[in-house]
C-alpha cells in the first residue's frame, strides 16, 4: 500500500471553480481553511471537515502499481487537455459504470483519457465545508443506467474487507476542507500537486 496521500479531489474542485467562473454563473467561491479562495495552480491539502476522523485517501490501483519512489503528481485544468497526469500517465477521474454486486457500490476511479466520462464531480458547501458529488451528463441519464440514476449522487468514503478506504457513491457525504500547502513550513500531511 502506498505510503503516499493521494488528494486528487484538490484539482478537480480547482477545475469546478475555475469553471464555473468561466462559464458565466455566479457561484460562491470554494474557500480553504483560512478563508481565501481556492485557485487553480496552487497546491492544497484535502482534510477532513471533522478532525481525527481519518480523511485521507491513499493512491490505490487493482490494475497496476505505482512504485513508492515515484512521487504522484496530478494536475488537472479546466478544459480536459492534456494537463490531467497522475505517476507521469494521462488520466481522468470518473466513476466505474460497472457496479461492484459483492459490495453493492460505484466507485470513484482514474482511467485513461480515451475513457473520459463526460458526467462530472461537483461541490456543495455544507456548513463550513464541502461535500462532492457525481452529476451524470445528459448522455448518461438518457441511458437508463444505474449509475446515471435521477440527478447528482453523494461521493463517501467506503471502507472494505481489507480496510482499504475507496471514494464511492454514499448516503454520508464525505465532507471535506482545503488547506493550502506553504513551501517550506512544516505541514504534517503529505502535499497535493
Amino acid at each position: 500500500m502506498m505510503k503516499s496521500m493521494l488528494y486528487f479531489l484538490l484539482a478537480l474542485t480547482t477545475v469546478l471553480a475555475l469553471a464555473a467562473t468561466a462559464s458565466g454563473f455566479d457561484y460562491e467561491p470554494v474557500l480553504d481553511t483560512s478563508g481565501k479562495k481556492v485557485i487553480g495552480g496552487r497546491s492544497y491539502y484535502l482534510i477532513p471537515a471533522v478532525p481525527g476522523k481519518g480523511g485521507g485517501l491513499e493512491w490505490w490501483n487493482n490494475v497496476e502499481s505505482v512504485p513508492q519512489s515515484e512521487s504522484l503528481h496530478i494536475e488537472m485544468d479546466i478544459w480536459g487537455s492534456d494537463a490531467n497526469m497522475t505517476c507521469c500517465r494521462q488520466t481522468s477521474w470518473k466513476v466505474d459504470g460497472n457496479y461492484d454486486k459483492e459490495r453493492k457500490q460505484f466507485f470513484v476511479m482514474a482511467s485513461s483519457k480515451d475513457r473520459f466520462s463526460s458526467s462530472t464531480f461537483d461541490l456543495k458547501k455544507t456548513g463550513d465545508a464541502y461535500k462532492i458529488m457525481f452529476c451524470p451528463s445528459i448522455d448518461c441519464a438518457a441511458s437508463n443506467s444505474k449509475l446515471c440514476g435521477s440527478g447528482c449522487s453523494d461521493i463517501g468514503i467506503f471502507v472494505d474487507e481489507k480496510g482499504v478506504r475507496r471514494l464511492a457513491f454514499s448516503s454520508k457525504p464525505h465532507l471535506v476542507k482545503f488547506k493550502r500547502f506553504v513551501p517550506g513550513l512544516p505541514q504534517g500531511l503529505s502535499k497535493t500537486i
